[in-house]
């Protein structure tokens, strides 16, 4: 107890002092910068600086860190000589605060399995241009939904102060049947970190576009997704969530007929979807 009382004299004597000055930087936890000069620092209850003539008092638990003048130096006096010694300027790994505003860069692996049962359209009758006759196209697959479906998806786009995140995702997933065994969605992908200054943090998505298949014209896809967000550095997080993938096909091209044994029938997808993103 009585070393923690020392150490907290110690660390007002000397930053109150001597930090007086020359100005600072204060970086809050929240990516707000204050400039002042500071006059002192009571660890645990505030930091004082001096701005426009009077000294506001700002709390300890709000400052992520301080940026001292490239120039300041101190001086220690123990009683014998003077040891000059340069005040680090900051610590971390980068010398700026992160914009609100920041590119981000979302990549991921997504592994799922169907559940429940696929759905299709029912059998129907359709013109062939080429033999000139109506034909039958019997049902689409209706059965037990048990594909596999998985893969690698990266999104990009802005954020906004490490909490939203608006952009573009492309992927590129397998599937072990049906006829549509490799995709390549394109979706808007939308995210939430809802606790950005904290260390982890609840994680939501939620993407909707297309999807290219194989011989195909295009299908639409939903997808949604909740979980866990962790902030291994204030520019790098790691995520893992579970989701839903919802997947409808649409016209498939063929030599007879512009209709599909896949047109209608849609897809339901549960499982896993982990990754980093980085803001620059």
């Amino acid at each position: 107890m009585k070393i923690k009382i020392l150490l907290s004299v110690l660390c007002v004597f000397i930053f109150g002092h001597m930090l007086a000055q020359s100005d600072a930087r204060i970086v809050l936890k929240k990516d707000q910068v204050i400039i002042g000069k500071i006059v002192e620092i009571v660890p645990g209850s505030h930091v004082g600086v001096e701005m426009f003539g009077s000294v506001v008092q700002i709390p300890y638990a709000d400052v992520s860190y301080i940026i001292l003048d490239p120039n300041f130096q101190m001086s220690a006096n123990n009683g014998n000589s003077n040891t000059n010694q340069r005040v680090k300027k900051e610590s971390g790994m980068n010398n700026q605060p992160v914009a609100d505003w920041a590119f981000e860069s979302i990549n991921e692996g997504v592994v799922s399995v169907g559940v429940g049962a696929v759905e299709g359209i029912n059998g129907s009758y359709v013109y062939d241009p080429i033999f000139g006759q109506v034909i039958y196209l019997p049902p689409a697959y209706d059965g037990p939904n048990a594909d596999v479906f998985g893969g690698v998806y990266t999104a990009n786009g802005v954020s906004y102060k490490g909490k939203y995140f608006a952009g573009i995702g492309i992927g590129a997933m397998g599937h072990s049947g049906y006829d549509g065994d490799f995709t390549m969605p394109f979706a808007v992908d939308l995210r939430a970190r809802i606790f950005s200054d904290k260390r982890i943090s609840p994680y939501f998505m939620l993407a909707s576009g297309i999807t290219y298949h194989k011989g195909g014209v295009g299908s639409f896809d939903f997808v949604d997704g909740a979980g866990v967000s962790l902030r291994i550095h204030e520019r790098l997080n790691a995520h893992a969530m579970l989701s839903h993938t919802y997947t409808r096909f649409y016209g498939k091209l063929s030599a007879g007929s512009a209709s599909s044994m896949l047109d209608g029938m849609y897809l339901n997808y549960f499982g896993l979807r982990a990754g980093v993103s980085f803001r620059f």
